[in-house]
């Protein structure tokens, strides 16, 4: 069973996708939420754009329900196969709208770590 993300260490979130940002109490002190937000958005928009990966839109309720596996989006024939999805830039994740699913549990999955039966589970990637 995962544990949440509240009880996982730092190692343990990179581990599973997420993004950790840590501060220390005296770097905060005097810093406006939005200015700290706006810097966290900046840095995060730097690092979709060095990943360099060709990424896919994957629902794991549309792959179970297809029976084929097509789970992945393709923009003009809807819910396909991994051959036929479509592929997106890192930089396509802040502009492309996510397309609704049936179990509302569309995520964003690197083509390069897909090993044709799971997605990387995680926030937006």
């Amino acid at each position: 069973m995962k544990k949440p993300v509240k009880d996982m260490t730092v190692a343990e979130l990179r581990e599973n996708g997420y993004a950790v940002v840590l501060f220390s109490p005296e770097a905060l002190c005097c810093v406006e939420p939005s200015t700290l937000q706006n810097r966290l958005v900046e840095l995060g928009n730097e690092a979709i754009a060095d990943l360099g990966e060709t990424l896919l839109i994957y629902s794991p309720s549309e792959a179970a329900l297809s029976g084929d596996g097509a789970g992945f989006w393709n923009n003009d024939d809807g819910w396909t196969t991994l051959e036929g999805a479509t592929r997106f830039e890192p930089s396509e994740m802040l502009t492309v709208s996510l397309p609704v699913a049936t179990g509302g549990d569309v995520r964003w999955v690197r083509e390069y770590d897909m090993d044709f039966s799971r997605a990387i589970e995680g926030p937006g990637v």
